[in-house]
């Protein structure tokens, strides 16, 4: 079981790098365009959630809510939106399936990809910090 949660974690993060990247190499705009958004059928973490996005309080517990609710095949917000702000976590997020194609169809995007932000606590001596951007 642990194997197939690190291997399942190793996925996820592998999938959210290549949608970076893709995002990268198809020309999608870093800044200077109009964002749309978000809309009523997104879920969004700041009010839907209790996130408060200010690098300070802790939003691990809101955005995991989050990520719980949207997951579910019959969920009627299938997208979760983080407004621009910096999202402290202080444990793992965890995105486990229950069926095989249950988070088909879900989305994660971000307001702005240089002012949104998911950031751990700040690093021990020797380790490193870790920035994600949500694009």
């Amino acid at each position: 079981m642990r194997t197939e949660r690190g291997w399942m974690s190793r996925m996820l993060g592998l999938t959210l790098a290549a949608l970076l990247l893709a995002s990268r190499a198809h020309g999608v705009p870093v800044t200077g365009d109009e964002f749309v958004g978000p809309f009523p059928s997104w879920a969004n973490v700041k009010p839907d959630y209790g996130a408060v996005g200010d690098g300070k309080a802790d939003d691990t517990a809101a955005i995991q809510k989050a990520l719980e609710d949207v997951r579910r095949k019959d969920s009627p917000k299938r997208a979760l939106f983080f407004p621009a702000g910096v999202y402290r976590i202080t444990h793992t997020l965890k995105l486990e399936r229950i069926s095989h194609n249950e988070p088909l169809g879900m989305s994660i995007t971000g307001e702005d990809p240089v002012n949104t932000i998911i950031t751990g606590n700040p690093p021990r001596p020797g380790v490193r910090r870790r920035r994600c951007r949500i694009t």
